[in-house]
């Protein structure tokens, strides 16, 4: 356990890019979703 302690500051980096990019995918799919229901709506208002 303690060894794991000394080896966590270098790997933090790479665990924060696991977390984000999750997260911009999240980011990118609800992005998406909001942009074709714009369109949708604005179709339908035509």
């Amino acid at each position: 356990m303690g060894d794991h302690l000394y080896i966590m500051p270098p790997v933090a980096g790479a665990n924060d890019l696991v977390c984000v990019t999750p997260t911009l995918r999240s980011m990118l799919l609800i992005g998406a979703s909001v942009f074709v229901a714009t369109l949708y709506v604005l179709g339908a208002v035509r």
